[in-house]
């Protein structure tokens, strides 16, 4: 009688204590790992506004080539902005008026970009890049 006693016990299953510690384990793993995913997803997201930025200012330098004004009247990008970014994670525009000589471009993020640490990135005539958010993020 005693040993099937002994099998019962052992046969019963799992504890509630254990069960409790696998849910913590799990809490604390899930814990770690959601900030890194969702910064990975915001960091991906964050190139379509980087592509989008540089392809408007190709497009730019193409006018400049052409008309020898980033501002001219025949320039087709200056009709298409503000646009949004291909993925529409980002809205592109210029952050000050174009001139004859110069021109500085903005991707404000939108929709679920929105929350992003590195805030709107822009773009310079001399390609010089900025951040209006976390100036030590890596956002380019």
């Amino acid at each position: 009688m005693r040993r099937e006693t002994v099998l019962r016990r052992r046969a019963r299953g799992v504890t509630l204590i254990e069960l409790m510690v696998v849910v913590v384990v799990v809490g604390i793993l899930a814990a770690i790992a959601y900030p890194s995913y969702r910064e990975h997803v915001n960091r991906t997201r964050r190139t379509d506004g980087v592509s989008a930025l540089l392809n408007v200012a190709q497009r730019l330098e193409r006018c400049f080539t052409q008309f020898n004004a980033y501002n001219n009247a025949g320039c087709p990008v200056l009709d298409s902005l503000p646009m949004d970014s291909p993925e529409t994670f980002y809205r592109i525009a210029f952050a000050e008026a174009p001139t004859a000589t110069a021109y500085r471009l903005s991707a404000t993020p939108q929709g679920p970009q929105a929350g992003d640490r590195c805030g709107t990135l822009t773009l310079t005539h001399t390609g010089e890049r900025g951040v209006s958010g976390d100036a030590n993020a890596r956002c380019w």
